[in-house]
């Protein structure tokens, strides 16, 4: 939608030759996903019914029904503004608290149910069983909350976040490695060999893990940013600084470059972390010829657990003087990060399995 240009936005692509290209891929992708769909629509059948409400089987449903929900939120706050100009032709937008007010209830029963799910078993579990499975990941989060609240967090949601993710962190780590540490208890295998066999044995289970893993890394890194995110705005002239958090920026000057397509005015500007030397930054504003506003072009780097986000929202013609804006993000490049880590998980459970191919044993029979 966004692309297509029926919303406003410099990611359209209506004003471009890009666009029909863009729409045959999507046609292609839809029309494809139909056929393997319809080729493969004998799996979808019903494998049992639900025995019991506290069960691994209704925490995977409830997780299900959530991601539904939380679809069906994103897509409302999405199209809300189209629908009320086509009924009552007014213009409405729908902006950050709603998808976090909506969002944020969503995404935290979603960590919940990540956790509850492997800890519960298959079918009827007693009381016993399910206090074994929940006592130490209960604490783990709790623990996690705990120091969160020790560090200064006073927010409800982010407490709530990482508490969750302490707990459904440890009980994915315990449902991965927990066969693999039985191996080595029973057969005395080391643990690359056991990790091997296990992996082998339960691909598509460990994968999942791995997944689920990538997914507690960005509600926690989500969290993270907005709890804990600064940013702060100056004005400078040639050889002035400003401070952010233990990050020092000098403004040394203005350059300008004149591309084929664009016109480009970057401010040059040294960073430095505890009086050390952290790079430079140069970020920039772009006029193209098709547009009547300047597109600004931001210079982000990342440092540690820390995205570094300089922004340049104005300039003198002379380069006297800029107006830059700086953040502060951490833990965003654990976003990055849980990317690959959710494509191995994904190239794990998709790893065909070795087919044993059958010997033939003297006198006839086979053997695998």
């Amino acid at each position: 939608m966004t692309r297509s240009g029926v919303f406003n936005s410099v990611h359209s692509f209506t004003q471009s030759p890009i666009g029909p290209v863009f729409l045959g891929f999507l046609a292609v992708m839809t029309v494809l996903c139909i056929v393997l769909l319809a080729l493969r629509a004998h799996t979808l059948e019903d494998e049992g019914r639900i025995e019991a409400v506290v069960s691994r089987e209704t925490a995977f449903l409830l997780n299900n029904v959530v991601f539904v929900v939380f679809t069906f939120t994103v897509l409302l706050g999405t199209v809300f503004p189209l629908i009320t100009e086509a009924i009552k032709g007014v213009k409405v937008s729908v902006g950050e608290p709603y998808f976090n007010q909506m969002a944020i209830p969503c995404g935290l029963l979603m960590v919940f149910l990540m956790g509850v799910g492997p800890a519960l078993p298959w079918g009827r579990a007693n009381a016993q069983v399910v206090m074994r499975s929940f006592g130490i990941p209960l604490g783990a989060g709790l623990l996690v909350a705990l120091a969160a609240f020790q560090s200064g967090l006073r927010d409800f949601a982010p407490l709530a976040a990482f508490s969750l993710c302490g707990f459904a962190g440890f009980v994915t780590l315990r449902e991965m490695f927990g066969p693999v540490l039985e191996r080595m208890k029973k057969r005395k295998e080391n643990f690359g060999t056991a990790l091997k066999m296990s992996v082998s044995a339960t691909r598509r289970r460990f994968g999942g893990y791995v997944v689920h893993l990538a997914v507690i890394a960005i509600v926690a890194a989500i969290a993270g940013n907005k709890t804990y995110k600064i940013s702060t705005e100056a004005s400078l002239q040639p050889g002035e600084s400003f401070n952010l958090g233990e990050y020092t920026f000098v403004f040394n000057k203005t350059e300008a470059k004149d591309y084929s397509q664009k016109f480009s005015v970057m401010a040059q500007i040294d960073a430095f972390h505890r009086d050390e030397p952290a790079g430079s930054f140069a970020p920039a504003l772009n006029y193209y010829k098709s547009q009547r506003e300047p597109i600004g072009t931001p210079d982000v780097q990342t440092k540690g657990q820390t995205d570094v986000y300089l922004s340049l929202l104005s300039f003198e013609k002379d380069g006297s003087r800029v107006v830059v804006k700086a953040y502060l993000m951490p833990m965003v490049p654990w976003l990055w990060w849980s990317i690959p880590i959710i494509m191995l998980g994904s190239l794990i459970s998709l790893w065909p399995r070795r087919r044993r191919q059958a010997l033939v044993a003297p006198g006839g029979a086979e053997v695998t």
